[in-house]
């Protein structure tokens, strides 16, 4: 039986939580004979939000490549081609221009750094 990635994730966040001292991306890398990129790639998956998630579990067998393809298309929304002006300052005035929300995905590099040279 294969256990789902999103499972994988949360074990792993487990274990570092309850013994952080020993269990590390790279002390979890090591004894699975695996990258740390991979480990803490499977620990992204856990910041997903929990439409993503649930899509994820719902979804036939799909790969990390697969589910980061459709977030881009469903979830990071380019604003590039938005049918409004994405700088206008007037266009929601408490808010703001939706370009420098910091709601936007793509005003948050430190979660999403790709997508920042992406979107406006």
């Amino acid at each position: 039986m294969d256990v789902h990635s999103l499972d994988v994730a949360q074990g792993y966040a487990a274990l570092i939580e309850l013994q952080p001292d020993t269990y590390t991306v790279e002390s979890i890398a090591s004894r699975l004979g695996e990258s740390p990129a991979y480990v803490s790639g499977r620990l992204r998956l856990i910041q997903l939000i929990a439409e993503a998630k649930q899509a994820f579990y719902e979804a036939e067998a799909t790969t990390v490549r697969e589910l980061r393809s459709w977030i881009e298309r469903e979830i990071h929304l380019d604003l590039t081609n938005a049918s409004f002006d994405p700088q206008d300052e007037t266009l929601l005035p408490k808010a703001g221009a939706c370009a420098r929300c910091p709601k936007r995905t793509g005003s948050n590099p430190l979660l999403f750094p790709e997508v920042r040279q992406k979107s406006i």
